[in-house]
């Protein structure tokens, strides 16, 4: 029926990024690189100096879980981080779970995006599909039922890059309240259904 979320496999664009682009998890030493990033695509009204610190400790902070993994999108030959996203792990009450215990733990799992950020010299290349295609994989490996994010509604780009590759509006229940705790009334919620 109209309100049964569509099972769908995820669809990328086959297009590789221009260039060679590799992904990978983050290694300690390129946070504050990825910090950098993030501060440049995301903005906000702290200076600089404190939006990268803040996002830097975040990103450390959320990595130490061990139910964080965060991507990084590399430019080659340059060694320059365009892209970076986290991937975090749940259950489906909202609780997190460490990657660690993804194999042995029974309960139904799903991954949440966030901080998706493209440098706008790599924007339109691929990266982004790229990102989500790792986050995808990641997903699939620690059975996941879906994967779950939020975008903000005056932000076409990443609304097309997210229905593109199989992202569908999603209505939260009561149970999954958990969900927009913290999220911004300006941001609406988006959900891929995998077949694992």
């Amino acid at each position: 029926g109209k309100d049964r979320p569509a099972i769908c496999r995820a669809v990328f664009d086959p297009a590789k990024p221009k260039g060679e682009v590799l992904l990978r998890r983050v290694v300690p030493q390129e946070v504050m690189e990825v910090a950098d990033l993030r501060s440049r695509v995301f903005g906000g009204p702290d200076s600089e100096i404190n939006r990268r610190r803040n996002i830097y400790n975040a990103v450390t902070n959320r990595i130490a879980t061990g139910s964080v993994a965060c991507f990084v999108a590399v430019s080659r030959p340059s060694n320059v981080i365009v892209g970076s996203v986290d991937a975090t792990l749940y259950n489906d009450k909202g609780n997190l779970v460490k990657f660690s215990n993804a194999f042995i733990s029974k309960e139904r799992k799903l991954i949440y995006i966030s901080s998706m950020a493209v440098d706008s010299s790599h924007r339109k290349q691929g990266v982004g599909q790229s990102l989500l295609r790792t986050v995808v994989s990641l997903a699939t490996e620690v059975v996941a039922e879906e994967i779950l994010l939020h975008v903000e509604r005056d932000n076409v780009a990443a609304q097309s890059l997210y229905a593109s590759a199989g992202f569908e509006n999603l209505i939260i229940t009561p149970s999954m309240e958990w969900l927009n705790f913290g999220i911004p009334e300006h941001e609406e919620p988006r959900r891929l259904q995998l077949n694992n």
